[in-house]
């Protein structure tokens, strides 16, 4: 259940405004989606999968939790990676209806080429943003992070 606010309305909706422009802004101005897109050649979802991948094999339950889509969207996000040779499925030996998948090498590269890109784009000069504003942004991130999770 939502919690209810009285205190203050004004920072209710600045908070909700603030979130919209996050949610419609951060692909295009820190990551450059469109961008990482042409450069790699896949789809944002792609490369998103190839990030969830980074520290581990995950279930496509896990990954459709991650992308926050539908667990049937992630088999032609797998599929197409697994064509192209950057990740791999194998079954699970204790329980034969969970699939798992995982970063091949070269999916490791590309996942590694991807982060140094995004870096490269979100630090592109010293006075995109200060050493405090990307310690603050990241604590921001964390924060959200953990609200995501909950």
């Amino acid at each position: 259940m939502a919690v209810q606010w009285t205190e203050d309305e004004a920072m209710r909706k600045e908070v909700s405004q603030n979130l919209m422009y996050t949610v419609m802004h951060i692909n295009k101005k820190l990551l450059h989606a469109d961008q990482l897109s042409e450069q790699f050649g896949m789809p944002m979802s792609s490369i998103q999968l190839i990030f969830a991948l980074a520290n581990g094999e995950q279930t496509v339950s896990q990954l459709a939790d991650y992308l926050a889509i539908h667990k049937p969207n992630v088999a032609p996000i797998v599929n197409q990676l697994e064509d192209t040779g950057f990740v791999a499925r194998r079954t699970s030996t204790a329980d034969r209806r969970k699939t798992y998948v995982h970063l091949l090498e070269k999916g490791e590269k590309l996942c590694q080429e991807i982060q140094d890109a995004i870096c490269n784009n979100l630090f592109a000069d010293d006075e995109t943003m200060a050493k405090s504003e990307v310690k603050n942004l990241n604590k921001a991130l964390a924060i959200i992070n953990k609200l995501m999770k909950s």
